[in-house]
């Protein structure tokens, strides 16, 4: 975990050395820092997050259709009483690419049974160029349920366990909470 962690401080650099200061660089890094903001404030004042009177003034704007991170939003509200908000922002942001690498190296090691292959996989899956190319996209750096989803799906025919299904199932639905389209790889490759 500690190797996967100082990998993704390594791979964004330099974002760790700017952590309170700057966000990633990217198109949406604003929307998703702002989406993050908002959830928590319209959660402290008692509002449904899926509707704002920030956004197109006075009428206000619905919220349902909009691209939530949301477990990346969670994250976030843990975080940030304790280091700040844009700290806490980048502090989700590198667990969860480190995330990626654990759960794909956990995968890896399961299929494989052999360390050294996992810890490349890990490597791949954490560095993959798109992920690292798109840091405006929460999204794209939370799929490290994906792995541990098939991983876990990948045990159920194996050991024929209900709690290995239970654990699949949690990790499909954390996938679709993670971003609703990302069930479509998700399935396609637990289909095969």
């Amino acid at each position: 975990v500690g190797f996967y962690l100082l990998l993704a401080c390594v791979l964004t650099w330099p974002l760790i050395k700017h952590l309170n200061m700057q966000l990633p660089s990217g198109t949406d890094t604003l929307l998703h820092y702002w989406n993050d903001w908002w959830v928590w404030e319209a959660l402290s004042s008692g509002e449904t997050p899926y509707f704002t009177t920030y956004m197109f003034y006075p009428d206000g704007l619905s919220m349902v259709y909009h691209n939530f991170a949301l477990v990346h939003i969670l994250g976030f509200g843990a975080l940030r009483p304790f280091f700040g908000q844009v700290a806490a922002y980048n502090l989700v942001y590198l667990v969860n690419l480190a995330l990626c690498g654990v759960s794909a190296f956990w995968l890896a090691k399961t299929l494989t049974g052999d360390s050294g292959a996992a810890f490349v996989a890990g490597i791949i899956y954490q560095a993959w160029p798109h992920r690292l190319t798109q840091p405006s996209h929460p999204n794209l750096m939370s799929t490290w349920p994906i792995p541990l989803f098939l991983l876990f799906l990948y045990r159920t025919t194996q050991t024929k366990r209900w709690r290995d299904a239970i654990a699949a199932g949690l990790m499909l639905a954390l996938v679709g909470y993670m971003r609703w389209q990302l069930l479509i790889p998700a399935t396609l490759m637990g289909g095969i």
